[in-house]
């Protein structure tokens, strides 16, 4: 199956939302280099200690979330990444982070075929796309979301906060 993101981005609002996960800092530059990436680790440990069906609350146990907030800039700089999943009370979540993402608007990128090197390749539009100055919007470096929906696990959203 051919890895292929939409070509354009769409505007959306997102309602608020509770999500509690297993947590790891990071940067781009450590996930760069595989020596240092953590993120791939968050997902192992993540599936490895069962926690998709562990996680009490949940809203919808068919989605889980890549979630990408306390930014300490921009991209350049450190940021935590959760595996998480929405739930309509975070106060039950013992050894886990709990992230309140309020209400906002979001460039929703979307992309469908073989993980995780489509989630790779949508990131890469979200960089091109912000990386050019003649994009009409900006980051707002709150909280980012990739979404993964297990009835269709051949689609990645991803959906980055703007101002």
């Amino acid at each position: 199956m051919n890895s292929e993101p939409t070509l354009a981005p769409t505007l959306t609002q997102l309602s608020s939302l509770t999500l509690v996960g297993l947590e790891t800092r990071t940067t781009n530059a450590l996930e760069a280099n595989p020596a240092t990436a953590r993120i791939g680790d968050n997902w192992q440990q993540f599936f490895g200690r069962g926690l998709g069906q562990a996680i009490p609350n949940q809203t919808n146990p068919h989605k889980l979330y890549g979630v990408y907030t306390r930014y300490a800039s921009d991209f350049r700089g450190e940021y935590s990444q959760l595996v998480a999943a929405a739930v309509s009370d975070g106060d039950s979540a013992t050894d886990l982070s709990v992230v309140h993402v309020p209400q906002a608007r979001y460039l929703a990128f979307c992309g469908m075929g073989e993980m995780p090197q489509v989630t790779l390749q949508v990131w890469q539009q979200v960089w091109t796309c912000f990386a050019n100055s003649a994009c009409p919007h900006q980051r707002a470096y709150t909280t980012d979301l990739e979404v993964y929906d297990s009835t269709r696990p051949e689609v990645i959203e991803i959906l980055i906060a703007i101002v």
